[in-house]
């Protein structure tokens, strides 16, 4: 296996809980060594140092069009980008990665019937998911699916959804009408049906693993843990 060097972006614009649960994950669970520095820095930054660079999930409004383009080319040269839920948000604005976002609630039909009131919680219920676990279908011949067995379930907690890309090797995804524990508004269902979940795409010579949703979640689910360690230690 090729070491990894690893780099972790922290910053105001990602999400604290979320880059805390990856810093604890190197540092109590596999004890690993990781660099941190910060998004608004990145430019200042010699990249060439890693060969693994962590997003934990944010909005990375700070993150400039400049410094998106650092990151893509790194990667093109050689690095391995792992970028964790809201993160991938913002490479949507870039060609170079391959993401495709579904639309998970549809425009208001004009024939639909007049809006009550009373109803409005539960409307805007219906395109959001609080949280909750979903089955999905694991391609255990490749690297990142080693170990997890054929079905994983995994923890979402974004309405954001994307779609699967014959260009990208589709992992983990959702099925056809996936099981569901927890609640999950019945607009945002209609659309999770064959959907990304965990996804890797070959970018010149380096490697995009898309976590839809955050493996480390809390730091609390195991099997998530087992799909993080496969991203970052394993070579294809």
């Amino acid at each position: 296996m090729k070491k990894p060097k690893v780099i972790l972006l922290t910053g105001p614009s990602t999400n604290p809980n979320a880059f805390g649960s990856i810093w604890h994950y190197f540092e109590q669970t596999l004890k690993y060594p990781v660099s941190i520095i910060t998004v608004n820095t990145l430019d200042k930054s010699d990249l060439t140092q890693a060969n693994v660079l962590v997003m934990p999930s944010g909005n990375y409004g700070e993150l400039t069009d400049y410094q998106l383009g650092l990151i893509s080319d790194w990667t093109s040269e050689g690095g391995k980008l792992i970028a964790i839920g809201g993160a991938l948000r913002k490479l949507e604005s870039n060609d170079g990665f391959l993401l495709q976002k579904v639309d998970a609630v549809p425009e208001e039909d004009a024939e639909k019937e007049e809006k009550i009131y009373g109803d409005r919680e539960r409307e805007n219920i219906s395109g959001r998911i609080p949280g909750a676990f979903v089955k999905n279908t694991v391609d255990v011949t490749h690297p990142l699916g080693y170990g997890l067995g054929e079905t994983l379930f995994s923890i979402k907690t974004s309405q954001r959804l994307y779609a699967l890309n014959s260009n990208v090797w589709n992992v983990v995804k959702t099925g056809e009408d996936p099981m569901v524990i927890g609640f999950v508004g019945s607009k945002l269902y209609e659309d999770l049906s064959d959907t990304m979940t965990f996804s890797v795409q070959h970018k010149g010579s380096g490697t995009v693993v898309y976590m839809v949703d955050d493996p480390l979640f809390r730091g609390f689910w195991y099997m998530g843990k087992l799909v993080f360690a496969n991203a970052l230690l394993q070579v294809w």
